[in-house]
């Protein structure tokens, strides 16, 4: 993930590094709860991204428990994850063109 942030960080701007981080922490979070083993990101199927989605939809905001998380940080999460999960290598050795995740 380190890897991903440093790269993301020379294309987009600083504002966008703020939700692409939050994202992959709630993804350490997810992955550390629900797939410990995993060591890449290139280990993780398609189960495993519908896994993490409903776990997301049943977290609650950090700073207040006691509500759900609002739909469009919820869309944030996913939309700078799904961008991070297509520039992970295929087994073909091809990720998602610039500019398409």
């Amino acid at each position: 993930m380190d890897r991903y942030l440093v790269e993301r960080a020379v294309m987009v701007r600083p504002a966008s590094m703020s939700t692409t981080r939050q994202a992959m922490r709630w993804l350490s979070n997810w992955l550390v709860q629900r797939r410990p083993a995993v060591e890449s990101l290139a280990e993780l199927t398609r189960g495993d991204a519908l896994d993490f989605l409903t776990w997301l939809y049943q977290q609650p905001k950090i700073k207040h428990a006691d509500e759900p998380l609002h739909e469009a940080t919820r869309r944030g999460i996913i939309s700078a994850w799904r961008c991070s999960s297509a520039m992970v290598p295929t087994p073909s050795g091809r990720t998602c063109p610039p500019g398409q995740c």
